[in-house]
């Protein structure tokens, strides 16, 4: 799937499938790319080259590769890897309601600095370092044959950060 959008917006899926050896294993490849230009106009780049000219985008990757083996004694083992890019593009709050002594101030290293709500312009320096990086090796627990249920999953997966970063993801490269 390949979409493209306003304001730069361009996201691609792809995934694989299929049997390495019948009734053996299986496998899985997928990927994602969803990239977005910014839209809050930085008056920082105007003096400081350095500063992100546009705010509040975002450029994201990632793949996973999976392994099923179905039906090894009485059970399923899948396992999985992943690996995972999050990168945002600034903030971009815009500033406002700011008295005039603090604009003097914040003035003096923007002299573009804007303090009106609502009209896409900010002020910001440098980077915000919002971004994010996630390797995940995993043997998810599922459904044993054998069993009545699902293998229950420690309390300490479930609080990871990992854990919240892959259901973010899985929900992406869902079939």
């Amino acid at each position: 799937m390949v979409q493209y959008g306003q304001i730069g917006r361009k996201h691609a899926e792809v995934a694989f499938a299929g049997p390495i050896w019948e009734d053996v294993v299986e496998f899985r490849i997928a990927g994602v790319y969803d990239k977005h230009d910014g839209f809050i106009r930085n008056t920082t780049a105007d003096v400081n080259p350095d500063a992100q000219r546009e705010l509040r985008g975002y450029d994201h990757k990632g793949y996973r590769a999976k392994l099923k083996f179905p039906d090894i004694f009485g059970t399923d083992l899948k396992l999985s890897y992943e690996s995972v890019d999050l990168n945002n593009t600034g903030a971009g709050v815009e500033l406002w309601h700011i008295f005039q002594p603090v604009q003097t101030v914040i003035r003096k290293y923007d002299p573009h600095a804007d303090v009106t709500l609502n009209n896409y312009v900010n002020s910001e320096d440098g980077p915000d370092f919002r971004f994010a990086h996630t390797n995940t090796a995993r043997r998810p627990s599922g459904t044993s044959r054998l069993a009545d249920g699902p293998s229950p999953r420690s309390a300490d997966t479930r609080s990871s950060a990992r854990h919240w970063a892959w259901m973010w993801i899985s929900r992406q490269f869902r079939a």
